[in-house]
């Protein structure tokens, strides 16, 4: 291997073209020389990987990366472990969990409780049905907050003739 290192060779006709045949390449006794060359090694690399998504999802989220031939193996060099455009895929670490708002909201208004006077009245209640999480707005009450109304009903004394 090296350079001037010459490799020939010679083409000889083994049979002739016949009955409309197609004729050889090179006459016979041709010959061709190429210079040899030393074996090259096939090069490549990695490109970094793609950036984990931060934002937050239920989905499966994964980094890549390709692997790109430089150089190919000529001569009888050692060819890539990996092929031009080959991918790598890696799962990335768990994802943010999103926020989620509380939820909540007031029931009904109840029937009055007491028959007359300033201190009949009717409540409701804040129930929430789900809490906030992952920094999710807080509700604007908390369960089981209670909230009262006075009855729209006349003075007891009023019903006492």
């Amino acid at each position: 291997c090296g350079e001037g290192t010459m490799s020939t060779r010679v083409f000889e006709v083994i049979s002739e073209a016949v009955n409309g045949g197609e004729e050889c390449v090179a006459v016979n006794g041709t010959i061709e020389s190429v210079e040899c060359g030393c074996p090259v090694d096939c090069e490549g690399n990695w490109t970094q990987w793609s950036d984990c998504p931060v934002t937050c999802d239920d989905g499966l989220h994964y980094t890549s990366r390709t692997f790109t031939v430089t150089k190919e193996a000529v001569n009888g060099g050692a060819e890539c472990e990996f092929g031009d455009g080959n991918s790598e895929i890696w799962f990335c670490a768990p994802v943010p969990q999103c926020p989620t708002d509380c939820l909540g909201d007031w029931t009904e208004w109840s029937s009055c409780f007491g028959t007359c006077g300033p201190f009949a009245y009717h409540e409701r209640f804040f129930v929430v049905s789900q809490e906030a999480e992952f920094g999710g707005e807080e509700c604007s009450y908390p369960d089981g907050t209670t909230d009262y109304l006075s009855c729209d009903i006349a003075d007891c004394y009023d019903q006492c003739e």
